[in-house]
């Protein structure tokens, strides 16, 4: 496989979850060189998720308005279990979309929102609401987007802020903020977040619609002291000293870094896109288009190189090999068993990343579940429970595996798969882990390769072979 190749194969890997093999041929015939601007101006395009059409509590506005009675509490109760059931569907939806060619670089963006704001709210409707704000603004600026993270109500019950009066402040959401949507630990005092939750107080949402509402009697008027200034400070004030503070775009490019480039930090490369990214406003847009475009972003040691999370390792298998799900809700079920469920980050620190999400056990689970899914098998392996019984996400199990298949015919369609084992190995470990694999492996692949006489058999045991081993478990 040419350079050239290796790069495009490494910068769809990254900005999305690999190429199809359709679409590596496209990709082949128009080259590298412009292909970054193509893929970011397909990203202007932003499709809402869209399962629900209001609050569960809208409904019934008036007749809660005149005070609650048993009956009508049963009601908004049943109203808010179907809300909340329905998440099941903005998850498939959201996962469909996260592999679309049309929508790929945006949603990937947001699924880096998700984890980085790690809320987790079982109104569906505020979860739908906060994941489509992610979306909105995921390749704009960043102080666009955690303004409207602050004001969204998902956030505003998550971090307890609906709750953050002038009497009695709560310090949820202005310790968050600092510690995970901004500075980083070790870069503001006690002091600061008390002065933060005094800003914030009178923040809350319509308990209706959900909308932001800013509750004036609510908040505190009086001089507050953050990060050296003082004054009569709003949340509003707080925000936009934090984006005025070079340690925000610092913490945000090594969190960048990490989750385009490499789980190995290189604070050189970090500083650049630290300093891009003040310069820039926030752009988050702009920051990516340059990280694609860099030279250094296409070294062999970034190639490669990072630990799939499980939606990376479930959406590359998805595009590269074809995976289908007959039951949408066994899509649902291999989140489970991988420990990545969109939609229910596990807190607000959010997943694991990089070698935490790899232990002897998860590895070797892992391996095992390509072939069990070409072959139509129940897995082996079970979720863990989350303790949540009513949790809509836990219905369904293994057999629903049955249902799911793989397009190894797509793979044909390659113009340098041949039926050569040594050949079709080599052709196939560059597609799908964009590199040569080890010559003993390469041996004991090509002894069993050769007890096949049918190249159909071929293709597809070389496929799930090679999406079984280690190096299928990086990108």
């Amino acid at each position: 496989m040419s350079e050239e190749n290796h790069k495009l194969i490494h910068l769809y890997n990254r900005a999305g979850f690999g190429l199809s093999p359709n679409g590596f041929l496209s990709a082949q015939k128009r080259g590298l060189e412009g292909e970054v601007e193509r893929m970011m101006k397909h990203a202007i395009e932003e499709r809402e998720i869209k399962v629900l059409e209001e609050s569960p509590f809208a409904k019934y506005r008036d007749q809660m308005g005149n005070g609650r009675n048993g009956a009508m509490r049963q009601k908004v109760q049943k109203e808010v279990r179907e809300s909340r059931a329905k998440i099941r569907d903005m998850n498939i939806q959201w996962m469909d979309q996260l592999v679309d060619s049309s929508t790929f670089i945006r949603e990937k963006m947001t699924l880096f929102w998700h984890d980085h704001f790690g809320v987790r709210n079982l109104v569906g409707y505020y979860a739908q609401e906060h994941n489509n704000t992610l979306r909105k603004h995921a390749l704009g600026k960043y102080g666009d987007l955690l303004m409207a993270v602050t004001k969204d109500p998902a956030m505003l019950q998550f971090l307890n802020n609906q709750q953050n009066v002038k009497r009695k402040p709560n310090e949820n959401y202005a310790r968050e903020l600092l510690e995970l949507f901004t500075l980083g630990r070790g870069h503001y005092s006690e002091q600061d977040i008390k002065g933060a939750a005094r800003a914030f107080t009178g923040w809350g949402h319509d308990r209706f619609s959900g909308e932001f509402r800013f509750r004036r009697f609510q908040h505190d008027e009086d001089t507050k002291a953050f990060m050296g200034k003082s004054g009569n400070l709003d949340g509003d004030d707080i925000l936009n000293i934090l984006l005025e503070n070079r340690q925000t775009s610092h913490f945000l490019a090594a969190k960048l870094y990490q989750y385009y480039v490499s789980d190995t930090p290189d604070e050189g490369i970090i500083d650049l896109m630290a300093k891009r990214l003040f310069k820039t406003d926030y752009n988050m847009g702009d920051l990516l288009q340059y990280v694609f475009e860099s030279d250094w972003y296409y070294e062999d040691r970034f190639v490669n190189s990072k630990i799939k999370s499980p939606v990376e390792l479930i959406n590359g298998m998805r595009v590269q090999l074809g995976l289908s799900f007959g039951q949408p809700l066994a899509m649902l079920y291999l989140q489970r068993v991988l420990g990545q469920v969109v939609f229910y980050p596990p807190s607000v620190n959010g997943w694991s990343v990089g070698k935490e999400w790899i232990d002897h056990s998860s590895l070797m689970s892992r391996m095992s579940i390509p072939k069990a899914l070409a072959s139509g098998s129940e897995l082996a392996m079970k979720p863990k429970s989350d303790g949540d019984d009513n949790n809509p996400l836990n219905r369904g199990g293994g057999r629903l595996m049955r249902t799911v298949g793989m397009d190894f015919d797509a793979l044909n369609q390659l113009d340098w798969i041949d039926s050569d084992p040594a050949a079709m190995i080599e052709s196939l470990s560059n597609f799908l882990v964009n590199r040569s694999l080890d010559p003993k492996t390469i041996s004991a692949m090509v002894a069993e390769l050769a007890k096949k006489s049918d190249v159909a058999q071929r293709l597809k045991w070389t496929a799930t072979t090679i999406a079984g081993l280690p190096e299928y478990q990086m990108n």
